[in-house]
């Protein structure tokens, strides 16, 4: 009697610890369903960022970090996990995978990042605070102006970071495209040092002296469709 009472207690005590057991496993499992859905995520942007920019030749294909080591993790937590549940909760089967992930996330944005900064360098069109300054002043070109900074505002935001979908790429190449077609209808590019020299000139209290307009500012003037802004005046 009492040793079957004994059995009862021991057979409650085995029933409470494993019930135990359990609520301790699921709330750890629960825990690192959460840490998955984290680094997927991450994972899922860095490859996005990294397919747009190799797709569109930013990025040689052979230049994508080997993923080699974190495949590998992951294959070892699913077979782990497959076997025995806990297996995902041992730090020691876990660590592997979210280093090697955490690994390859820094490596990829690493490389997107540099890929896009030189890309960005050599395709965006420079930016000249003190020629845009001058032209500003200028009647008639100042809204052109405007845009010109509005438009630059805009790139420096996107150029932050490497683009996540096709949509944002293609909407940096229509701002660049916008902005190249704006510089050139001032034809800021080809502006000589002689006319810059002279529109500095212009825009201060004095004005520009007459020796500063020669033939070749003066065409540039033509050129462009300014010459109905400038008008000669007797200084004292």
């Amino acid at each position: 009697m009492i040793a079957e009472r004994a059995l009862k207690l021991t057979n409650k005590i085995d029933n409470y610890t494993s019930l135990k057991e359990n609520k301790n496993q699921i709330v750890g499992l629960t825990s690192r369903r959460a840490e998955l859905e984290e680094t997927l995520e991450e994972l899922k942007t860095a490859v996005a960022a990294a397919r747009i920019l190799v797709k569109d030749k930013l990025i040689p294909a052979d230049q994508v970090p080997d993923q080699g080591a974190l495949v590998e993790s992951i294959k070892s937590l699913k077979n782990g996990f497959t076997k025995e549940v806990i297996f995902v909760l041992e730090k020691s089967n876990w660590d592997p995978y979210k280093t090697a992930c955490q690994q390859w996330i820094e490596a990829i944005t690493n490389t997107c990042q540099s890929s896009w900064a030189q890309h960005t360098d050599s395709f965006v069109p420079k930016r000249n605070e003190e020629l845009l300054d001058i032209l500003r002043r200028i009647p008639g070109l100042d809204c052109t102006v405007d845009k010109i900074n509005d438009i630059y505002a805009s790139i420096k935001t996107m150029i932050k970071k490497p683009p996540a979908s096709e949509e944002e790429l293609t909407e940096f190449k229509g701002q660049v495209t916008e902005l190249k077609k704006l510089w050139e209808s001032i034809g800021s590019d080809k502006i000589p040092e002689k006319v810059i020299e002279f529109l500095k000139a212009s825009i201060t209290e004095k004005g520009a002296k007459l020796d500063l307009l020669d033939d070749e500012v003066l065409g540039w003037i033509r050129e462009n469709a300014l010459k109905d802004i400038f008008c000669i005046t007797v200084v004292d």
